[in-house]
């Protein structure tokens, strides 16, 4: 079984997900990552992948980024098709999901924390939970860190999927 990382940034691997990654390993899983700073990876397998996710705010405003990224996720996507896509950080998980929305593939969505909470602004609120609603549709497993996160994955996306509560980001196995 071949599992696919991808986050944001190498940071976040570093620092919360290595663990998860050796896990896989040992047991005989390939494991893959890919984030927009590869080089940065403190993982010992030569099995990394680049894509550009915005780091600026100028960059997140250019839609030919946006391009750009849609031809690295497809090329990832084609050559790894079968494999379980392991997704983390928001920006990641967004654009992961929509350029991949008519694809067939497995997804497994670690929620470090929905961006609308109790306290979120209701108009973003609203707008962020129709968008992650949407994209729940391509999404098998949902694992979150909180109960406000479980408890309106659990109850309030339309598709019905496994969710899980773990209690912390970075746990090991």
């Amino acid at each position: 079984m071949k599992i696919i990382f991808i986050c944001t940034k190498s940071v976040t691997f570093n620092t919360f997900l290595k663990s998860q990654a050796e896990y896989f390993v040992k047991r005989g899983s390939e494991v893959l990552v890919a984030c927009s700073d590869s080089e940065k990876l403190n993982f010992k397998t030569n099995l990394t992948y680049k894509i550009n996710f915005p780091k600026t705010i100028i960059e997140l405003l250019n839609p030919f980024n946006y391009f750009k990224i849609f031809i690295q996720i497809k090329k990832l996507v084609k050559k790894n098709s079968s494999c379980i896509y392991y997704l983390h950080t928001p920006l990641a998980s967004h654009l992961f999901r929509i350029f991949n929305y008519f694809n067939k593939i497995k997804i497994i969505y670690f929620v470090h924390g929905f961006r609308f909470t109790s306290i979120t602004n209701p108009v973003k609120a609203f707008f962020l939970k129709n968008i992650e609603k949407i994209l729940s549709f391509k999404t098998q497993i949902l694992i979150t860190i909180n109960n406000e996160d479980y408890n309106y994955a659990r109850f309030n996306l339309f598709k019905k999927m496994l969710c899980y509560k773990l209690n912390g980001v970075g746990l090991d196995f």
